[in-house]
């Protein structure tokens, strides 16, 4: 007798924990994956599109980049009923420049270079691809919607950046100089955040709403000839991305 009443607290105390992990386990989400598209917008100097000032002020961050198309595909893997990690993997494409953003160009390297005249030509785009790698919290809403937001860090590999070339001609008409600002293709170190709405459309398939911010302090490396006036040595990116996609529980 005295055995069974030392032994009730230990059987109540496994039959707890027991019933905890049970509950721990299914309640714990879904992993899942999910693909989607939608608006990559340049934000901050990244949509800039001026020269700046001549004469020694001229605006070097302006990216000049414009709103463009952005895919996402990622995966969540829950270790916890709210909390897990998350990967990502984006493309964007943020445009070219258009034939004001030329004529800005132009004017300025025309000041600044002391010529006569001045042609800019622009060719290629901004397009590259993330991969982002970050801690992912979880919440229910009902049993409808699922909300989840990140904080992540990762690479961005750029594909391309427009390449610009620059001649300068004198009252004669001879060329007094031409100098190119190249594409690049380098990788800039990222962060960013991204919150998710999804809601369940059955047991397995989610249609999710969701929200990116990017980032990449360093900016990618920029190769350029040396001239007088304005010049990028580093780009940096930072956009905000509205997508909507599928998620699919696994």
């Amino acid at each position: 007798m005295k055995k069974l009443i030392l032994s009730l607290p230990l059987l109540c105390c496994t039959l707890f924990v027991f019933n905890a992990k049970a509950q721990d386990t299914q309640d714990k989400p879904s992993n899942y994956l999910s693909i989607s598209g939608g608006l990559s917008a340049p934000m901050a100097s990244f949509k800039q599109a001026d020269y700046g000032a001549t004469g020694g002020g001229a605006n070097n961050k302006a990216g000049f980049a414009k709103k463009g198309v952005m895919y996402d595909f990622e995966g969540g893997f829950y270790l916890h009923k709210n909390w897990g990690f998350a990967v990502s993997l984006t493309y964007q494409d943020q445009g070219r420049l258009n034939e004001n953003d030329v004529t800005n160009l132009s004017n300025g390297y025309r000041v600044d270079g002391n010529a006569y005249t001045s042609t800019v030509t622009a060719s290629k785009r901004y397009s590259s691809f993330g991969l982002m790698v970050g801690p992912q919290y979880n919440h229910n809403l009902g049993s409808k919607f699922i909300i989840d937001g990140r904080i992540v860090g990762g690479v961005i590999k750029s594909f391309s950046t427009p390449e610009i070339v620059t001649v300068l001609d004198n009252y004669a008409g001879t060329q007094t100089a031409t100098f190119t600002q190249y594409s690049s293709k380098s990788f800039a170190l990222a962060y960013g955040a991204s919150l998710a709405l999804t809601w369940k459309l059955s047991e397995g398939v989610g249609l999710v709403l969701r929200e990116n911010y990017l980032d990449t302090p360093t900016g990618f490396n920029i190769k350029n000839d040396a001239h007088e006036g304005r010049y990028v040595s580093h780009q940096e990116m930072q956009v905000y991305q509205t997508s909507l996609g599928l998620r699919f529980a696994l």
